[in-house]
């Protein structure tokens, strides 16, 4: 039955290359309003629109955006641009009651050698092939709005090599080097991995300035484009329940713009706590997390900001009440209470929470269409006030980012992007205490994963890199990419700091990609190439893994 499964969405999503000659339209109509989803490509485009100063400037580092925030980021109607005839790009808010379908897709990847995706959301693409379809509707009534997008995906999972980490059973496809303290598998099983996942869906009150509403939509939180440290599109959205400002608040002197959630973990089949804090680990876990971004007044294009994101154990108990205002605790843990006997030690430092946080800055220039941005991240709490100025970069990632567009007006438009995250540990961090980037202590066993996906950025665990430099030209017909990457996967340096010199103490994978994405007719066809060379993979021999990707976009 899976196997049907997998062929059905597979040649379903292969439709895109016969798009050619599906039958003409006298002309498509306008749409797409509704999927300016956290990561999609609608969403990249509006950015550079504001990078242009086409579009309004706006905090870029709360995504998911609201449909009326999405109002109000609209370009004005004057506005040339390549895409203005392709999508709804009206700058009129829409305070009617509606309904509408959003556009289905369908899409496919296939791998020669090894796992390659990235920012995939739920969809896992193993070796071999991968499909996935999805769809829905987008709603909306007075404050209230609604959308429900959910996505299925089957992914062959052939077989390939992993690092043997030593585990029994469903455990040996977890992480080859932390296999009992981050929730990471190597490989999904043994068999076809299908799943059905709510998607990009939500339900939110807009009232007075503040926003309330339960989702399942990613968040994505930070001004990366392609690394975020603390939430992004590289795993599957989590069910939340979030409040904040429905749009920047005005404080004269700046505008600030605030979200603040609860939500549920869960972890993957392959996972199982190792270690004397293990009688912590639940298979699910509570989060919480707060980010909030101020523009300065009278400094237009400029947004700084800083969040911060917690993991517990979900006891069988239930919550506790404490769990509820976690975000608003105190930033040094030597000033943090102690809790109420939640392990013998009584000590509210070691009782299976953990915190990650970062602090983050963008600039765009629209007169020379230019951005710039960075973020700073660390994982957990500094001890004191001492310990902080002795050693701020303490288990931490460091990202930057730049975006420049320039081109004909309304014409051709040409793109170059650019970013990169460092998380590689130093061998003195590991004399320090602590544990390394999304890898927890205590009861957080998993790490900072769901369902055994990275919920930042998709690189790697405890000492990882990432960077990509990539060129686009976007006109009326769509939009051509070329891309090159590198990802450092594992360092085993910084578990073993006498092997630093090794040739082999690096996993490090270098890619290139060619993509097109291509308007026909009342369709949205995607396809592209991709070929990656992995150095020293799982620290044995080189491996090179081709892949091709497509998709079809398009309205039912």
């Amino acid at each position: 039955m899976r196997h049907r499964w997998i062929s059905f969405l597979t040649s379903l999503a292969l439709l895109s290359v016969s798009a050619p000659i599906l039958p003409a339209q006298a002309r498509p109509a306008l749409d797409g309003r509704d999927e300016y989803f956290a990561g999609s490509e609608l969403e990249s485009y509006l950015r550079t629109l504001q990078t242009l100063g086409l579009a309004p400037a706006y905090p870029w580092s709360l995504r998911q955006f609201s449909q009326r925030e999405i109002d109000r980021l609209m370009p004005a109607a004057t506005a040339a641009h390549p895409w203005a005839g392709r999508y709804d790009f009206s700058h009129a808010r829409r305070s009617r009651a509606y309904v509408r379908w959003l556009r289905p897709q369908v899409g496919a990847r296939f791998n020669s050698a090894f796992p390659w995706g990235l920012n995939d959301g739920a969809v896992w693409a193993g070796r071999g092939a991968t499909a996935w379809a999805s769809g829905g509707f987008a709603a909306r009534w007075g404050v209230v709005s609604l959308v429900v997008d959910p996505i299925a995906f089957s992914a062959q999972n052939a077989n390939f090599r992993i690092m043997d980490n030593g585990r029994p059973g469903a455990q040996r496809f977890g992480d080859g080097l932390f296999a009992g303290t981050v929730d990471y598998p190597q490989r999904f099983g043994d068999r076809p991995y299908t799943r059905l996942d709510p998607g990009e869906s939500s339900l939110r009150v807009d009232y007075a300035g503040a926003a309330v509403g339960v989702a399942t939509s990613h968040e994505w939180w930070g001004p990366s484009q392609r690394f975020p440290y603390l939430l992004g599109t590289n795993a599957a959205g989590f069910p939340h329940a979030f409040v904040g400002t429905a749009r920047p608040a005005n404080l004269w002197l700046a505008t600030l713009h605030g979200r603040l959630l609860w939500g549920r973990l869960d972890q993957s089949p392959y996972f199982q706590a190792a270690g004397p804090d293990s009688f912590l680990t639940r298979p699910r876990r509570f989060a919480t997390g707060l980010v909030l971004a101020l523009q300065p007044r009278g400094i237009g294009g400029f947004e700084l900001g800083g969040a911060r994101f917690f993991h517990a154990p979900w006891p069988d108990s239930g919550l506790p009440g404490r769990y509820i205002s976690r975000s608003f605790e105190g930033l040094l843990k030597s000033r943090l209470r102690k809790s109420a006997g939640t392990i013998p030690t009584d000590d509210r430092s070691l009782d299976g929470e953990n915190q990650l946080a970062s602090v983050f800055a963008r600039f765009t220039v629209p007169s020379y269409g230019f951005e710039m941005y960075g973020e700073l991240g660390r994982e957990d709490h500094a001890w004191d006030g001492r310990d902080l100025m002795l050693a701020p970069d303490q288990y931490s990632s460091v990202g930057f980012g730049f975006a420049k567009a320039w081109g004909r007006q309304g014409g051709r438009l040409t793109r170059l992007r650019g970013e990169s995250i460092d998380f590689q540990q130093r061998a003195i961090d590991k004399f320090r205490g602590g544990r390394p980037t999304y890898i927890h202590g205590a009861g957080s066993n998993q790490g900072h994963t769901q369902r055994g996906q990275i919920l930042g950025a998709g690189v790697g665990v405890s000492s990882a890199a990432g960077a990509f430099l990539t060129l686009d030209r976007l006109d009326a017909s769509g939009r051509w990419t070329l891309e090159w990457g590198r990802i450092v996967r594992q360092d085993r340096s910084a578990l073993a700091p006498d092997v630093e010199a090794e040739r082999r103490a690096l996993d490090v994978v270098h890619s290139l990609t060619a993509e097109r994405l291509m308007f026909w007719r009342g369709l949205d066809v995607l396809g592209g190439v991709s070929a990656a060379y992995d150095f020293n993979r799982d620290f044995a021999g080189d491996r090179t893994n081709l892949s091709a990707h497509v998709s079809l976009t398009g309205r039912p």
